[in-house]
């Protein structure tokens, strides 16, 4: 199991938990895993969860089930992001308070489901070592770091070209495609209704070594840990997922 993986179930539960909900009764989907796998670290962690075809996404009724769904990032999404476009299935799960996560390939689902709010270059960009900016003042501080390095590992990555204002930037960076290179964001989060989407540009198992027992500590502690009735608004919620995605990394990089 990689710390990517592990991090991308941590991180949802512990910020739901922040809302007060209970990690163990959140309703999870997540689609079949290639380039990521979030599944690895349900399995692990015994939690429970469907896995869902990417042809589920395009039924409300069907996702409606879930709290959160993770799409990983996989070949062939744009037919089934299409679909999901033309049902209105994905807009009204994040409308209605859904929790969408999101990483490279599986940019087609915002781009299609819920245009407006970010532009992408594409599957173009170049692989590479990427000495990131972090631009969120509350993650810098966090971190205790303003930059953060970054390893895209595989040419045909999906690069952003610009967002919406109502689109939050955490991290940009320069980074080079096909066509051009230039300073591009490289995590973004937005509310929509209820709910909330984040995107990573990169791939999370690229990051860094195993660090299962770390993030199986980390992810039973939050789940033993305090509630807050009041709740968070869903960019904080992104910002926590950010914070700890971005935590995580340094953590590794260090060990390496």
């Amino acid at each position: 199991m990689t710390a990517a993986v592990a991090f991308s179930l941590f991180s949802t539960l512990f910020l739901l938990s922040m809302q007060g909900v209970s990690a163990r009764s959140v309703e999870i989907g997540a689609t079949g895993s290639q380039h990521d796998n979030m599944q690895a670290v349900l399995d692990n962690l015994d939690y429970e969860y469907t896995e869902i075809n990417k042809e589920d996404l395009s039924n409300y009724e069907e996702i409606n089930q879930y709290d959160v769904i993770f799409v990983n990032c996989a070949e062939g999404l744009e037919t089934a992001a299409e679909e999901a476009a033309e049902t209105g299935s994905i807009e009204k799960f994040v409308e209605k308070g859904g929790f969408l996560y999101t990483s490279d390939f599986a940019y087609t689902f915002i781009e299609q489901c819920m245009p407006g709010y970010v532009d992408f270059i594409g599957k173009k960009g170049d692989a590479g070592n990427v000495e990131a900016e972090v631009v969120d003042s509350n993650l810098e501080q966090y971190l205790e770091n303003d930059t953060i390095s970054l390893y895209f590992d595989k040419d045909g990555w999906v690069p952003v070209d610009s967002i919406d204002e109502e689109v939050t930037t955490y991290v940009r960076g320069e980074v080079s495609w096909s066509e051009g290179s230039g300073d591009k964001p490289l995590v973004i989060g937005f509310d929509h209704g209820e709910g909330g989407v984040v995107y990573t540009s990169f791939h999370h198992a690229a990051q860094g070594k195993n660090a299962a027992a770390l993030m199986e500590y980390l992810a039973e502690l939050t789940i033993s840990g305090g509630e807050d009735d009041g709740g968070l608004p869903l960019m904080w919620i992104g910002l926590g997922i950010i914070i700890v995605l971005l935590a995580i990394v340094l953590i590794l990089r260090r060990k390496i």
